[in-house]
């Protein structure tokens, strides 16, 4: 019974790094540091 308590939980963890995050990120810079900003954004959300 603990064996499959504990491949339940493995298995139920081990969604939530399946999971995808996305980042919204709002700032008030123009120019090339936004672009640039922008840019970090866009890669980690890729």
């Amino acid at each position: 019974m603990k064996k499959i308590v504990v491949v339940a939980v493995l298995l139920a963890l081990s969604t939530f790094t399946l999971a995808k995050t996305e980042l919204a990120f709002w700032y008030a810079w123009g120019g090339d540091e936004g672009k640039a900003l922008l840019a970090l954004v866009d890669e980690f959300n890729a």
